[in-house]
């Protein structure tokens, strides 16, 4: 049996544990709308805002625990939306320590999935996730923008679908 080729979503020989910006990815299960609704504001003047369900405020504690878990770890930015999150990490040098027990990019998502499906009861995430090396403050500022106006344009969202009823 030939199974398609799947393509590694990490980069080879990058360093996740590293200091740097990451901009994290990661979906329901079938993009299962479970997490949040955007609730679209009645004029062009009132912004679309994100209302967390009962699974999705799971998530938003998990997210803020982050920092506290983790000394060199920090969450700049994050939106929950109805299948999907979007996290703009930052690692930068821990104080002390053994380098191999640094947390990784790997690690923070894997905690906030697992401590999520711990409390919920059910596992409700996808498999792995989507990851992006912030190259330089450009790129920082433009993914921090993406993730600030993404409930605006949840219908052009490459994660957006309308679920089945």
């Amino acid at each position: 049996m030939n199974l398609p080729y799947r393509k590694h979503p990490r980069l080879k020989e990058y360093d996740y544990a590293g200091c740097g910006a990451y901009f994290v990815t990661f979906c329901t299960k079938n993009r299962k709308h479970l997490l949040s609704s955007v609730a679209v504001g009645r004029d062009a003047l009132i912004p679309p805002e994100v209302e967390l369900s009962s699974i999705g405020k799971v998530v938003d504690e998990q997210i803020r625990k982050t920092e506290d878990s983790y000394e060199n770890i920090h969450v700049d930015r994050y939106v929950i939306m109805p299948n999907h999150v979007h996290l703009l990490l930052r690692i930068e040098e821990a104080d002390g320590g053994m380098r191999a027990s640094r947390p990784t990019v790997q690690m923070v998502v894997r905690a906030i999935k697992t401590l999520t499906t711990r409390e919920i009861g059910t596992a409700i995430w996808q498999s792995s996730f989507y990851d992006h090396v912030i190259r330089n403050e450009e790129d920082y500022l433009s993914i921090a923008k993406y993730i600030e106006d993404n409930p605006a344009k949840w219908a052009e969202d490459r994660y957006y679908c309308e679920e089945s009823r």
